[in-house]
């Protein structure tokens, strides 16, 4: 750490003459935006979208995206029982919901989720959240909202770039060099950061009757972590009406999966993945044809394996290895035409193919394959006060492959979807706006036709969920702070959701009574209401809150049941204050209200208590108000709060971090 430290020092003195060309040397990657352009009039019209900056991102101090749930509205992220990191956006589902990179789908389409601890965040130059699915530019299966990342590139001609170091409790450490230039038409961005925990600690207060937890270290069984993450991307202007970029993103990592404290050996996982390894190549390009028309293009490649070894509770002998491969080619076309400066209709095409092998010890490889489409027009206008948007789609899927199920071979299934909103402006700051939308998920190749190393029994008959997505609210932006609140309602039919396999059922197995297995359930609702506010980066006080209430049921055959890991309640607040001469510290608080999950001992739902966390960070900028070098520490649950996650699934304890931060 002392040798971090100095070359910090040298770095920040040799980037003097930089740092006078102003903070403002970066701006969002546009080509990477998953929006209409238009003009800036039209670019309004974004009713359910909050944004998170780059300001706020790069300053978080986070080691991977999966820890950035306090600055994103409405969202929740959690760890699950396979150890993955993902995030829900009004209670509705993971697998709805859109994840995009640079305008690249990055949800992974056998299973359509993505692990975020293994999404890094320096590159990071904006997060869009849609809490609303209300654009078909996204493309098929968005039915619970998405999340746009879009990288930064370099604003004016020279070189710069960010190193970040890191240390924290349970053996974590954080390298990162960004470097960025310009040059004229040309401009660029490579990163490599390297991440490694030995664990997560665990709370002083945890009881001492978990079942595989070792009494004698202070490290979460089975929780380490190593990640090594390199990306550039280019971007070259032939002229003012062309634009072509092209991006490489490697990410190679490994980590354990954290144990259910209340599954006996027989029955819980004891997990590793030895080998996850992913290679994306994305291209994007824009074409200005006239005043009036535009194409853009974005397309993906991506390979993905991972290798998940099952072992005996000793985590020494392994039982089982499952091998896994994909391949996935996607694209999405958007033709824009403007019918006057203010009105703008575009024709879109979304579709991915995806391959999928998957073999278990020596068995024979099993295949799989679909193809996802996506076509439709949508349309945004600004009158005066008033503007709106509207468009339509008709979304659908293939599997031409579908492992030893042969007679699901070729079937398709398609669907329609449909949006609708309204934003008013009552002055050039406060506005009213209304969404509905409707969409439709269709279950992924996994869903149906895997058993998950024998946790499932597989279900190939599962048809695809719809949702009626609604919301009413207020906005209110400033120069100084931003405010947002709504109500919503959203309607799912057919929700695809885990339940134990009934006696009678034909995938009833006596010998394994508690075995669970994916179904539709017949319909299910969600409803609350949501609030952000934060201030703007040119005042001195740091404030930020964002809260969620949410109530949400299912029901089949007239009966009321909970859904899994919804809570009722879910709010963060950032309170701190920029000191003239570069102190900063800031106070945080987290709270997770009444949430509910299926016990598998049980097959029972068992109620998981509120928790409130508080945090710290303090950190000192060496150009006072500006954030060129900064040194930081932060201590996350103060209290050593012990508490549950998920059933059996513990939280993780108090835990100090500290680092150095440079950008010049």
């Amino acid at each position: 750490m002392k040798k971090i430290i100095y070359l910090s020092l040298l770095l920040a003195l040799s980037a003097t003459a930089a740092l006078s060309e102003g903070r403002d040397t970066v701006r969002v990657y546009r080509l990477g935006e998953v929006v209409i352009k238009g003009s800036e009039k039209i670019s309004k019209v974004e009713n359910a979208v909050s944004t998170i900056n780059f300001r706020t991102i790069q300053e978080a101090d986070v080691v991977s995206f999966s820890q950035l749930q306090a600055y994103l509205p409405s969202t929740f992220i959690k760890s699950n029982s396979r150890g993955e990191a993902l995030a829900f956006i009004r209670g509705g589902g993971e697998r709805g919901l859109g994840l995009f990179l640079d305008g690249a789908m990055i949800s992974i389409p056998w299973d359509n989720r993505m692990d975020l601890s293994f999404v890094p965040t320096d590159i990071i130059g904006k997060i869009n959240v849609d809490k609303n699915a209300s654009s078909i530019l996204m493309g098929a299966n968005i039915m619970s909202g998405a999340i746009n990342i879009t990288t930064y590139e370099r604003a004016v001609d020279g070189v710069g770039g960010a190193f970040r170091a890191q240390y924290t409790d349970g053996g974590g450490y954080l390298a990162s060099l960004v470097n960025d230039g310009k040059f004229g038409n040309f401009n660029y961005i490579a990163n490599v950061s390297y991440t490694k925990s030995d664990g997560s600690i665990i709370s002083g207060d945890a009881p001492d009757d978990l079942l595989h937890q070792s009494k004698s270290s202070r490290l979460r069984t089975n929780s380490d972590m190593e990640r090594i993450n390199i990306f550039a991307r280019g971007e070259y202007k032939p002229s003012e009406a062309t634009s072509l970029g092209l991006s490489v993103n490697f990410t190679t990592a490994e980590k354990g999966v954290p144990t259910e404290e209340y599954m006996y050996a027989n029955d819980v996982r004891f997990w590793r993945y030895s080998d996850w390894n992913r290679k994306m190549i994305t291209f994007n390009g824009e074409q200005i044809f006239s005043d009036n028309i535009a194409f853009r293009a974005t397309l993906w490649a991506d390979i993905f394996t991972q290798q998940i070894d099952s072992y005996d509770s000793t985590l020494t002998n392994i039982k089982q290895i499952q091998k896994d491969n994909d391949l996935t080619f996607g694209n999405r076309f958007a033709l824009e035409y403007s019918l006057a400066p203010s009105q703008i209709i575009s024709l879109v095409f979304n579709s991915a193919y995806s391959g999928h092998t998957e073999k278990i010890d020596k068995n024979d490889e099993d295949e799989f394959s679909q193809f996802n489409y996506s076509g439709g027009l949508e349309y945004k206008g600004a009158f005066d006060n008033l503007h709106l948007s509207a468009g339509a789609t008709i979304d659908g899927n293939i599997t031409p492959k579908t492992g030893i199920y042969t007679d699901n071979e070729g079937l398709s299934s398609s669907d329609y979807g449909l949006f609708v909103g309204a934003r008013y402006f009552i002055n050039s700051d406060l506005s009213v706006y209304l969404n509905s939308s409707r969409r439709t998920r269709f279950p992924t190749l996994r869903e149906s036709y895997s058993g998950a190393l024998g946790k499932f029994a597989v279900n190939p008959d599962l048809g695809p969920e719809t949702a009626l997505l609604n919301d009413i609210g207020v906005s209110y932006v400033s120069s100084n702070f931003a405010m947002n609140a709504s109500l919503f309602y959203s309607l799912y039919d057919d929700l695809l959701v885990k339940v134990t396999v009934p006696k009678g059922h034909p995938l009833y197995d006596p010998t394994k009574p508690k075995l669970k297995m994916r179904d539709n359930l017949a319909e299910a609702t969600a409803y609350g209401f949501d609030a952000n506010f934060a201030l703007f980066q040119n005042s001195p006080y740091i404030v930020q809150a964002n809260f969620l209430f949410l109530k949400s049921e299912g029901k089949e055959e007239g009966k009321t049941t909970e859904l899994e890991y919804r809570p009722d309640f879910s709010g963060t607040a950032i309170l701190g204050y920029k000191f003239d001469f570069g102190l900063k510290p800031q106070f945080e608080l987290e709270y997770t209200g009444k949430q509910y999950g299926l016990n598998a001992q049980t097959s029972k739902y068992d109620e998981i208590d509120p928790v409130t966390l508080a945090n710290f960070r303090i950190g000192y900028n060496f150009y006072a108000m500006q954030s060129y070098f900064e040194v930081f520490a932060r201590v996350n649950n103060i209290t050593d709060k012990f508490y549950w996650t998920q059933i059996g699934l513990p939280s993780v304890g108090r835990t100090f971090s500290c680092g150095v931060s440079l950008r010049y």
